[in-house]
């Protein structure tokens, strides 16, 4: 059920900009969001969430994009 409810609300995200970067890894511009990637970590109140995004180093080809998790509490 978590699943579902993680897929369908991270399909209503809009990137906007080109200098979104994740806290974890700054030197990575996000392209996009892999939406069937939420993961909750716990079952809690306030769930953990693990994301996963599509990324390109910031000085680095465009066209390598690399995947990377980020945990939102």
């Amino acid at each position: 059920m978590y699943f579902l409810l993680c897929d369908r609300e991270l399909v209503k995200i809009e990137l906007q900009g080109e200098d979104l970067y994740l806290p974890t890894a700054p030197n990575k511009l996000v392209t996009g969001i892999q939406v069937d990637s939420g993961i909750p970590l716990q079952s809690a109140a306030k769930v953990p969430i693990m994301i996963t995004f599509n990324v390109v180093d910031r000085d680095g080809d465009r066209n390598d994009v690399k995947p990377q998790a980020c945990i939102f509490k």
